[in-house]
C-alpha cells in the first residue's frame, strides 16, 4: 500500500497522561452553556451509534479539528465548501466520528456560524442524530465509518461541570492492520517514527519527505513497519514546517505520534 499524507492530515504528539501539545486545544468559552432537557434518551457508547439508535440515544462528545474545507466541483467548476470536525466520545477516546455541515448554494454564513459554535475542545450532548447515508467509506478515516449532519442534529453545549478537559482522538489501529485493507482507504494510526529523510525537491513547487513508522512487535515477534510520503510546497507553509518539526523531534525522542487522515492507495492490483 502506498501511503501519503493529505492536506488536512495532521500529526500530534501522543501523551496519554497529558494533553496533546498541538492541533486539538481547549478553547476559551465564548458563549453560555445550556443543556436542554434530554427526556429519557439513553446515553450510549459512540460505537453504538447507527441508523436505528440515532434517534433514540444521546452521546457526550468533544469537538476536535474544526475547519472549513473548500474545493472545486469537477463537473460544474463551481466552488463547494463544508464545515467539518471530529466528535470524540467522552466514554472512549478511541471512538470518534466525522461531522459536517455542507454549504447550500453559495451561502457560507452557516459554515462561519458553525466555526463559532463548534470550537476545538468544547463539549456537546448530541441527540436526534442525522447520519449522512451517502458518505463514501473510503474517504472516512475515523474508526467509526459514519458522518453526522450537524445542521440536522440536536447539539446542546454541556455545562462546564459536565464537560471533560483533555478529550482528544486516540487512534488505536495497529500498523499490521493496514496490509489487511482491501481497497483505497483513509485511516488514523499511532506509531513510533523511526526515520524522516529529505526533503527531496520534485519540481513544480513541490517537495517530499519519506517517513518510516514502526509499531510494537506482533505475535510472531516481527516489528510492523510502514513507509509513507509527505508532500508539501516549496517553501513549506507554517503548518507543514510545524509538522516536520514534530516528526523530527519524535525520531530523536523515540516518541509516539498520532497521524490523522492518512491516504492508503491500492497499487498494482493489491494492497502493500
Amino acid at each position: 500500500m502506498t501511503v501519503s499524507i493529505l492536506s488536512y492530515a495532521s500529526a500530534a504528539r501522543y501523551q496519554p497522561k497529558r494533553r496533546l501539545s498541538s492541533f486539538c486545544l481547549v478553547a476559551s468559552r465564548r458563549f453560555s452553556y445550556v443543556v436542554a432537557a434530554m427526556g429519557t434518551a439513553a446515553k450510549l457508547q459512540l460505537k453504538e451509534l447507527n441508523q436505528r439508535s440515532a434517534k433514540l440515544g444521546t452521546w457526550d462528545v468533544t469537538v476536535c479539528f474544526p475547519r472549513i474545507d473548500t474545493w472545486t466541483v469537477p463537473k460544474t467548476g463551481n466552488e463547494g465548501s463544508a464545515f467539518r470536525c471530529l466528535l470524540v466520545s467522552h466514554l472512549d477516546q478511541g471512538s470518534y466520528i466525522a461531522a459536517e455541515l455542507s454549504m447550500r448554494g453559495s451561502n457560507k454564513a452557516p459554515l462561519t456560524k458553525a466555526m463559532e459554535k463548534y470550537l476545538p475542545g468544547l463539549s456537546f450532548r448530541i441527540s436526534n442524530v442525522k447520519l449522512n447515508s451517502h458518505a463514501k467509506q473510503e474517504y472516512l478515516h475515523t474508526p467509526l465509518k459514519l458522518v453526522v449532519e450537524l445542521d440536522k442534529t440536536q447539539a446542546d453545549p454541556l455545562l462546564a461541570s459536565a464537560a471533560i478537559n483533555g478529550i482528544e482522538p486516540k487512534p488505536s489501529m495497529p500498523l499490521s492492520s493496514i496490509k489487511q485493507l482491501v481497497q483505497n482507504q483513509r485511516f488514523d494510526i499511532t506509531a513510533l517514527v523511526k526515520s524522516v529523510d529529505g526533503p527531496h525537491v520534485l519540481g513544480g513547487g513541490r517537495q517530499v519527505s519519506n517517513i518510516v513508522l514502526i509499531d510494537e512487535a506482533d505475535a510472531d515477534g516481527k516489528i510492523p513497519q510502514l513507509k509513507m510520503s509527505l508532500f508539501y510546497g516549496v517553501p513549506p507553509s507554517k503548518s507543514d514546517s510545524a509538522m516536520m518539526d514534530i516528526l523530527r523531534d519524535a525520531v530523536k525522542d523515540s516518541e509516539a505520534i498520532s497521524f490523522f487522515a492518512l491516504q492508503g492507495k491500492k497499487k498494482m492490483g493489491d494492497i502493500r
